[in-house]
């Protein structure tokens, strides 16, 4: 725990309580990882719910998932990354002017924030001119235990095999999601994640747990568990990371589910639900059928 850390004591932190309001589970598209998507006139395509780790058991496709990526001639990601793209995101990570991290964040939640950082390799110089909501983007996830995310794991795969691999957003759209937040709100952000990163952490794999079951009602109902996500500033969250992107994704994907034979790879929060990319494509006029 963070007994041992600096500043540990003196760090007020908020507390991690259940939220009270009842979140009703999606009651379609409840269930399941791999979907067929069809329309008259048009070869049918796959749409697969990923998670963003690269656990051994979480890259190793089940053999559903394996037959229709192969059956596939283009591989729709949400983002493509090339060394170009991964530079420019890079970049966007850090200051290049201003205010540094330490005076953002005060004496004792810098401190506390460094030494989580170098956890993920990042030294404490980097650390210094990282932006908040970089900061809280990294510790939001494990760190790397030198498995490849799935997602790149798939583009990856399709290179191999000769597949084309296009993405439905820039890496600059993800980014501005949280770097268009107020400052003090990036800060809160940074405490939230800091003050409760081991409870967040075993959170994770109690998701990748419910990911491995396929159950999408589950993983839906986990992040909505804490009070903390009924706040302005997680709506807004969840607004722009998942109801406004699930819209822009299904405007984007539908050339190339026009083209058929696309495998769609997206977060698997983005599918269920009626404001999901599942019921969206469902009211575009698909027909959708759980194939695992």
């Amino acid at each position: 725990m963070f007994a041992a850390l600096p500043g540990a004591a003196e760090l007020n932190c908020p507390s991690l309580k259940l939220a009270t309001a009842h979140h009703n589970p999606p009651a379609r598209h409840a269930r399941g990882l791999l979907w067929r998507i069809a329309k008259p006139g048009l070869a049918p395509s796959y749409l697969f719910g990923t998670i963003h780790l690269g656990d051994d058991d979480v890259v190793t496709l089940p053999t559903p998932v394996s037959e229709a990526f192969t059956q596939s001639r283009r591989l729709v990601i949400e983002a493509k990354l090339d060394d170009v793209d991964l530079l420019q995101w890079s970049q966007t990570l850090l200051f290049g002017e201003g205010t540094p991290l330490r005076d953002r964040l005060g004496s004792e939640l810098f401190q506390r924030t460094v030494a989580l950082l170098s956890r993920y390799g990042i030294p404490g110089e980097a650390a210094a001119i990282m932006k908040p909501w970089a900061v809280y983007l990294t510790l939001m996830t494990p760190p790397a235990t030198g498995g490849i995310p799935l997602d790149l794991a798939l583009a990856m795969r399709a290179a191999e095999t000769g597949k084309a691999v296009a993405g439905l957003e820039t890496l600059e759209e993800q980014a501005n999601v949280l770097a268009e937040l107020p400052s003090d709100d990036q800060v809160a952000l940074v405490t939230d994640v800091v003050c409760h990163y081991d409870v967040l952490q075993a959170d994770i794999q109690a998701m990748k747990r419910l990911y491995l079951s396929r159950d999408l009602a589950g993983l839906v109902a986990a992040a909505m568990r804490y009070e903390l996500s009924e706040t302005p500033r997680y709506q807004y969250l969840l607004q722009q990371v998942l109801w406004d992107r699930n819209q822009r994704m299904v405007q984007r994907m539908g050339p190339y589910l026009s083209e058929g034979q696309a495998f769609v790879a997206v977060g698997a929060l983005h599918l269920p639900g009626e404001r999901g990319i599942l019921g969206l494509l469902e009211k575009a006029g698909y027909s959708l059928e759980s194939v695992y």
